[in-house]
């Protein structure tokens, strides 16, 4: 389909739900509290996810956005009570205020249109005299965010779906894969920029949680640990990190794999197959026991199916200094933009052979090179500070959005 009729047909689709969803507010609209009364001159910011509470890469990184914010702004973060409401408040910064709505139903369609939200964002918007909006999503312009239209909005791009609503003023893609994905359908916009994800701050006590992770599996401090951490879901689940695994543990004793939110069917095949050396570890919204995870580990040997359209779980474990094993995907490959050879190996889909290889090289590096597993482990750190850290992310982002603001 050529340019200029893709582009003519999103146009039409998006106006299209946007009308429908728009009429479907007359009958369940549900106004939220009477006007507060604004005294601060700083400008004001609405960051809106249905499920902004939870531990996913996407929601950790708008808490992120709104730490990073709010020493410049006024910043607003309006979720559902969805999620680990006290532990991932706690990581927000006080100066931001959560506004909890509540609703009846999402539709399970696009425009997934959600029912009875209560405060509306419509209401929070005209209550607290918003400036600006940032959201995150697939890129889609779905409700309740294809029914605003005076205001600016900040688009956080997580899968390449592309848009073209006009007061979408900023599109933020978080990998250039994903910006690519996009622009087959719009074409190259002067309003899209690729920045990626602010990674967190690991909390103090995220090594000590680490020593308390080995010993209660009892993991001896001499020994390798591969990782893996990602959504336990099974059809993301990809076997090649665990097969190459079951050749390793046959010819080294000392060498665990630390699963952390281990799909079910992960699970099935370790009792089934009753493979030694792996160990769960349950999913946590506790910043603690993430990077305790991470601290914990010797190299993070990721797998997932779908590959990644950023990959936070990498770039964390990067930034503590653990040198990367993955593979690539036949889908997302964004991780590969990062890794670089100096601390990361990647084999081809599937073959379980080279990422076998690829464990065992680490393993013997790991025990009889010191000096160059130390190199790969700063390099790895290197590049995470380079790339992720909270202040490289704000350095970028501030400016893009300030211009955006009356």
């Amino acid at each position: 389909m050529p340019e200029v009729v893709r582009r003519l047909v999103l146009s039409v689709y998006e106006e299209y739900y946007r009308r429908i969803t728009t009429q479907k507010e007359k009958t369940e609209y549900v106004l939220s509290p009477n006007k507060q009364k604004q005294n601060s001159l700083k400008k004001r910011i609405l960051v809106y996810h249905i499920q902004g509470l939870g531990f996913g890469g996407t929601e950790k990184a708008l808490q992120s956005i709104a730490n990073i914010l709010c020493d410049n702004f006024d910043v607003y973060f309006l979720t559902s009570e969805e999620g680990p409401l006290k532990t991932r408040r706690a990581f927000i910064n006080k100066k931001v205020r959560i506004l909890i709505l509540n609703y009846k139903y999402k539709e399970t369609s696009y425009p997934f249109y959600i029912s009875g939200m209560n405060p509306h964002i419509k209401d929070v918007i005209s209550s607290y005299n918003i400036d600006l909006i940032i959201t995150a999503d697939s890129g889609y312009t779905q409700y309740p965010i294809n029914t605003i239209r005076k205001i600016p909005i900040v688009m956080i791009n997580v899968f390449g779906s592309p848009t073209l609503q006009k007061n979408i003023k900023l599109s933020l893609f978080i990998s250039k894969t994903v910006r690519l994905h996009a622009e087959r359908y719009v074409g190259i916009r002067r309003e899209h920029s690729v920045v990626y994800l602010p990674l967190p701050i690991p909390p103090p006590l995220a090594k000590k949680r680490a020593v308390e992770i080995r010993d209660a599996l009892s993991i001896p401090s001499d020994s390798f640990v591969f990782g893996r951490i990602g959504r336990s879901s099974d059809d993301i689940f990809d076997p090649i990190g665990l097969e190459a695994f079951k050749k390793i543990i046959k010819k080294h004793t000392n060498v665990y794999y630390l699963i952390m939110s281990p799909p079910l069917i992960l699970r099935k095949i370790i009792e089934k197959e009753k493979i030694p050396h792996v160990y769960f570890l349950d999913p946590s919204s506790d910043e603690i026991d993430i990077w305790g995870f991470h601290y914990a580990i010797n190299c993070l040997a990721h797998f997932r199916k779908d590959g990644e359209t950023y990959g936070m779980n990498i770039t964390e474990s990067m930034s503590v200094g653990n040198p990367i094993i993955t593979h690539k995907s036949k889908i997302w490959n964004a991780h590969l933009e990062y890794l670089d050879v100096d601390f990361s190996r990647i084999a081809d889909p599937d073959d379980v052979n080279m990422y076998e290889n690829y464990m065992e090289e680490y393993i013997t590096i790991f025990s009889k090179e010191k000096i160059k597993w130390a190199h790969m482990q700063n390099k790895a750190r290197q590049k995470a500070n380079n790339l992720f850290l909270q202040k490289e992310y704000a350095s970028k982002i501030l400016p893009l959005i300030s211009k955006l603001l009356p």
